[in-house]
């Protein structure tokens, strides 16, 4: 009990002096006005904290995906209130005269003019095929038959119209679909104009290219008879072809960032401001590169050699050029190889183009035995008489070469030369049958003596 209360006092003793600070702060008087000082009091400020602010969208913070998707998908998301709306702009902002008008233009314009022309051109043709050729072949004057509408000059024009008509459809559709975008809620303001301009600047280039190559063929065209002049013709068109793309891939290029109003601006600057040591190093990584294009480019240009042709370089290559790149040239030889060889390695070598020969030469040394040298000269004027009657591509008027001689005293045997021209080139099956030809007529011509020719084995075992 005593222990109790003691506990009890001391508790009450360290309590009393706080609940009587507590209960008596009310009863505090209030200073009067001329002892509060002017000045404010300074008090402690705490530690100012940042603060994160939130965007007020999800769609202008800083990632990249988070949060973007979901708002794309909702704009997706039509409903029928939606689709009113998109249809409602729509008809608001198109001209059913406006579709009729591209729809018949496009569409339409071509059968329109095909089809009087085509009533026309079969009544002019009622005869037939067969009655218009059997004119052509009986009459000293050729019949002059109307060409298809697809030949005719007519049907380049409306076609052209034409596809005007039906770009103007493609841009027509696309404003259609912008105008439905920025309904659903996209931001589409200027799509629309930089899709048009874009689809109208990619077609006027490629009637271009189309007119460029009417116009490269028709200046290197050739249809007379000669078969390699128009392979030459065929090449050259073909590497003209090839410069005129690049000419023109360049302006749709260059028109492409003009009509769509793209500054390279800081871009080009900030690649310029390292010009100096960028051309430094690109000169070095570049060199051979840069010279193998400037020597396919010569190459092709030169008319010295066309693909398909046989040649035989400086340096040793030689066979059929199947292919001439702007950096190589590949090169088919008799076994099947095939050889790919820089342009910059063939810029300065000296080419013979075998293909371009009219004439070719057909060499062969005959030996005979020492007791056969009294029948030389019958040997030589039976050859020479054998050739000319049973080998009529040798060249026997005297415009060329045409040598069968005793040559010389070899050690073991008498030599005879048969050096004769040919009216075809070195190459292919031809040139080889002329030199059999040529072989057997000897052959016939040393049985009629019945003289022998001394091998060259046997030659060679007489020497050692």
């Amino acid at each position: 009990m005593n222990y109790v209360l003691f506990k009890a006092i001391l508790t009450l003793t360290f309590l009393l002096p706080a609940s009587t600070f507590v209960f008596a702060a009310d009863k505090i008087p209030t200073p009067p006005t001329a002892f509060i000082p002017s000045s404010p009091v300074p008090t402690m400020k705490k530690p100012a904290t940042k603060i994160f602010s939130f965007p007020s969208h999800k769609s202008e913070h800083i990632s990249a995906f988070a949060g973007k998707i979901s708002p794309i998908l909702s704009k997706l998301y039509v409903t029928p209130e939606k689709a009113k709306n998109v249809i409602t702009a729509i008809k608001f902002v198109t001209e059913p005269a406006d579709l009729v008008f591209i729809i018949l233009i496009g569409w339409f314009l071509l059968p329109l003019v095909q089809l009087p022309y085509d009533k026309l051109y079969l009544s002019r043709n009622t005869e037939g095929d067969d009655a218009v050729a059997e004119k052509t072949v009986t009459t000293a004057t050729p019949v002059k038959v109307r060409r298809e509408f697809k030949a005719t000059k007519l049907y380049f024009y409306t076609h052209l119209i034409a596809e005007a008509g039906r770009i103007a459809g493609l841009v027509y559709l696309v404003d259609c679909l912008a105008i439905a975008l920025e309904v659903l809620g996209f931001n589409v303001q200027n799509h629309s104009k930089i899709c048009a301009k874009t689809i109208y600047t990619a077609w006027a280039f490629t009637r271009i290219n189309g007119f460029k190559k009417f116009l490269v063929a028709r200046a290197f065209r050739y249809n007379g008879p000669d078969e390699k002049r128009r392979k030459r013709a065929f090449n050259r068109t073909h590497l003209v072809n090839n410069i005129f793309n690049l000419l023109i891939c360049g302006g749709f290029i260059s028109t492409l960032l003009d009509v769509l109003k793209i500054k390279a601006g800081l871009f080009l600057n900030s690649f310029f401001a390292v010009g100096g040591a960028g051309t430094l190093v690109l000169s070095f990584a570049c060199k051979d590169l840069a010279m193998q294009f400037v020597s396919g480019f010569a190459l092709q240009a030169s008319d010295k050699v066309y693909e398909g042709e046989v040649v035989r370089f400086g340096n040793g290559v030689n066979g059929s050029v199947i292919r001439m790149g702007i950096l190589e040239t590949l090169v088919k030889h008799d076994g099947e190889l095939i050889t790919a060889v820089p342009n910059k390695d063939l810029a300065n070598q000296k080419i013979t183009n075998l293909s371009r020969l009219k004439f070719s030469q057909v060499t062969q040394t005959l030996r005979f035995d020492y007791k056969d040298a009294d029948k030389i000269p019958s040997i030589i004027s039976e050859i020479r008489r054998e050739i000319k009657e049973s080998c009529p591509r040798v060249v026997t008027d005297g415009s060329r070469p045409f040598r069968i001689f005793w040559s010389n005293y070899g050690e073991t045997s008498l030599e005879v030369i048969v050096d004769v021209r040919m009216h075809i080139p070195p190459i292919g099956d031809s040139f080889f049958e002329g030199k059999q030809e040529i072989l057997m007529a000897i052959n016939r011509a040393l049985n009629r003596l019945e003289v022998k020719l001394l091998p060259l084995d046997i030659t060679a075992i007489r020497k050692n």
